[in-house]
């Protein structure tokens, strides 16, 4: 068996062991085709990857056999191979189905992935519009999912702006409740500082009356306990019947007159006084 197809070696299926596979059966049971042409799609399976084992199912038949015609009918050949198919490139179907005709490239990507999955190779252009008509709606179902995920993660996003900006409204209040707390704080100890200094002032101001007012105190005492003579001794006799306590003993014996020195009057008699 021998095929025009250039694909990576691997060992070749044998036909009349392949028509008797279940797939094939299937295949045929529903497709007319000729030997040669399934002959070429079995060795065309045969080469992708996993050989014939992994790719035995009537859908791959069916699908090489479209493939392979579409092959033939393309306008590039290999050169100096007349009959030699060669298979489409990534960037030329890239070419032809973005940039001609215009498809969206996401819809691009996910189908050549999903069709080299499914089938091993890369589709040809009418292969790839059969495929998107295909899996149209179930493109259409993840952009509408794609889209409500989207929705419904705007919608979150925005819940979590507004939360965000609550949280936000909530610590700028606490800021400034705690800035008012910080100022009146402040304000208090200020104010608990100036009550002290004031009391202070004052506690001062009342140690330098009581100095003040003993030191008169003082000066007052010793005033009456000194002589009223001399100014220099203490007073030590009391004149009776005035009861003038204004003289020291010295200065009384030195009195001219039997006089009180105070009030001048006469006096009978005189006590002696001690301060304990």
């Amino acid at each position: 068996m021998t095929s025009n197809l250039t694909m990576a070696s691997s060992p070749e299926p044998h036909f009349e062991e392949e028509k008797n596979q279940s797939y094939v059966k299937a295949y045929r049971s529903e497709f007319d085709v000729p030997d040669d042409k399934l002959v070429e799609a079995i060795e065309y399976l045969g080469r992708l990857p996993g050989g014939i084992v992994a790719n035995r199912d009537h859908r791959k038949l069916n699908q090489a056999v479209e493939h392979i015609d579409n092959l033939r009918s393309r306008p590039i050949a290999v050169p100096g191979t007349p009959g030699v198919l060669k298979e489409y490139s990534y960037d030329e179907l890239y070419i032809i189905l973005v940039e001609r005709n215009h498809y969206p490239m996401k819809d691009f990507e996910k189908l050549m992935k999903k069709f080299e999955d499914r089938f091993g190779y890369l589709p040809s252009p009418p292969e790839f519009v059969e495929f998107y008509e295909e899996k149209k709606d179930e493109l259409e179902k993840e952009v509408k999912e794609t889209n409500e995920a989207l929705l419904e993660s705007q919608v979150m996003l925005q819940g979590n702006q507004i939360a965000l900006e609550q949280i936000q409204q909530a610590l700028e209040q606490e800021r400034r409740e705690r800035q008012a707390l910080k100022q009146e704080m402040q304000q208090a100890l200020e104010q608990e500082r100036q009550r002290g200094q004031s009391l202070e002032q004052e506690l001062q101001r009342m140690r330098e009356r009581e100095e003040d007012q003993l030191e008169e105190e003082v000066r007052y005492m010793i005033k009456r306990v000194v002589c009223k003579v001399c100014f220099e001794k203490e007073v030590e006799v009391l004149f009776l019947p005035c009861y003038h306590l204004v003289s020291c003993q010295g200065c009384k014996e030195q009195l001219a007159q039997k006089k009180c020195p105070l009030c001048r009057a006469a006096y009978q008699g005189t006590i002696r006084v001690y301060f304990a």
